[in-house]
């Protein structure tokens, strides 16, 4: 199940390339296609990493993921230009659906941005920790080796 997630990112993220090559004047930029396809890929990524949650390969997946996720929210509810959006609903097998209002979805995507960009920032920050901590001990080990003597 992960590789299909990193397979499907990477295809999303090939297809994506090649449209906005083909259209330069595409609705969304190249990055913003690469970077919704990536987040397919670092979800199987992430995934993968779950066997040791605590690991620095996790903690950055997690914080890799959470800013990209951050960055194509934002860019869809906060940057310049004009966007189009649609609402639906389903219930018992009935689905409706119709053309959603602007202000709402730049509300909705913009906030939600901004609330998963303050959470990647605390992934940053606990993947700093565990960098850091871990250098520490390391140098601890190197330094406990050398009775305290510099290299």
């Amino acid at each position: 199940m992960c590789a299909l997630f990193v397979i499907v990112g990477l295809l999303i993220m090939g297809v994506g390339l090649h449209a906005t090559r083909l259209n330069p004047h595409a609705a969304a930029p190249t990055w913003v296609v690469l970077s919704a396809g990536g987040l397919f890929s670092l979800a199987g990524l992430l995934m993968m990493s779950q066997r040791d949650p605590h690991s620095l390969r996790a903690r950055l997946l997690i914080a890799a993921f959470f800013s990209v996720f951050a960055a194509v929210f934002g860019w869809v509810g906060l940057a310049p230009g004009p966007r189009e959006f649609s609402s639906s609903a389903s219930f018992v097998g009935v689905t409706a659906t119709g053309h959603g209002h602007v202000l709402l979805g730049r509300v909705l995507f913009g906030g939600i941005g901004i609330l998963v960009g303050v959470i990647a920032l605390g992934a940053w920050y606990a993947f700093a920790r565990t960098m850091l901590g871990r250098l520490g001990a390391a140098l601890r080990e190197v330094s406990a080796k050398n009775k305290g003597k510099i290299l």
